[in-house]
């Protein structure tokens, strides 16, 4: 046996399916679409602050600047300022007058006085309705 030849049996080739191959190539083609601009953070990097305390502040539309204030405590302003008068000089130049004061609070009795008042109102609406 060593000396025989040995023909075995060869099936033939099929056609080869290259349609996956082609629609890569024809995707390779089209140029990518690819945004750097402002929400990659890879080539512009989002700005960063320290803040007083140490801690470190991304910098944004929602945590920096006006929007960032938040209402803690409402208080009542006590404070009045009164323009008392303008008066011009030859040269037309105006000397203003101004005056501040600062009244005091209502006492709590007449506050607790008005907001029985408004109370007894309150009532009497509902009751009328």
């Amino acid at each position: 046996m060593r000396n025989q030849l040995i023909h075995p049996k060869v099936k033939p080739l099929t056609n080869l399916d290259l349609s996956l191959p082609d629609n890569v190539l024809k995707l390779m083609a089209a140029p990518a679409k690819v945004d750097f601009s402002a929400p990659n953070k890879l080539f512009n990097p989002m700005p960063w602050q320290k803040a007083a305390d140490g801690h470190l502040i991304k910098v944004d539309d929602t945590n920096i600047g006006p929007n960032a204030v938040t209402i803690t405590k409402m208080v009542p302003l006590y404070l009045k300022l009164t323009l008392d008068e303008v008066t011009t000089t030859d040269s037309g130049r105006a000397a203003r007058s101004a005056s501040r004061t600062k009244p005091q609070p209502a006492s709590g009795t007449a506050r607790n006085r008005s907001t029985a008042r408004l109370a007894t109102r309150m009532r009497r609406l509902r009751c009328a309705t």
